[in-house]
């Protein structure tokens, strides 16, 4: 029997995965050790940023800025003074910050607005869809009695209704 293509790096007669369970307990175990230690290394990281955001600014930051007019003590009010800068000179990602960071989340109020208005869209396309439906089974009631008026009675109908006794009747068998 011909062996299917693709399998080639495959090893004949061994699991592609862990050989048992007694292997994914270890690499579990393994990676949650990986993972803490990530962990531990991020919150050091965020505590040493919080420290230093309010230190002092080093003069040399402090006199970059002075020349825009700005005085920043520490060093949050010298990125967030740099981050009003690049608003002002029009930088979109400056701009988004400023905003996120005042509480004006202006991407997330357009992206509502647009679904309002697409709301609104939807329920005039509605409505004119219903008063299309409502013009047109106005024109076939229209129709239907233009054409029941211009049917005449004939009295054929009436002429049966007498007669039928008559020509059904047993004895022309």
């Amino acid at each position: 029997m011909a062996e299917r293509k693709g399998y080639e790096n495959l090893i004949k007669g061994k699991d592609t995965q862990f050989t048992s369970g007694e292997k994914a307990v270890e690499n579990g175990r393994k990676g949650g050790i990986a993972s803490g230690k990530a962990k531990k290394e991020r919150k050091t990281i965020e505590e040493t940023i919080k420290k230093m955001m309010g230190e002092e600014a080093p003069e040399k930051i402090r006199r970059a800025f002075q020349k825009n007019g700005y005085d920043p003590a520490t060093h949050i009010e010298a990125i967030t003074a740099a981050i009003l800068m690049g608003a002002m000179k029009g930088d979109p990602r400056m701009i988004d910050k400023a905003m996120e960071l005042i509480g004006e989340d202006y991407k997330r109020k357009m992206r509502e607005a647009e679904v309002k208005m697409q709301r609104e869209r939807l329920a005039m396309e509605k409505e004119k869809a219903e008063i299309e439906k409502r013009k047109a089974e106005a024109w076939m009631e229209a129709v239907k009695n233009q054409q029941e008026a211009e049917m005449e009675d004939d009295g054929f109908m009436d002429a049966l209704k007498g007669t039928a006794k008559e020509d059904w009747s047993d004895e022309d068998i």
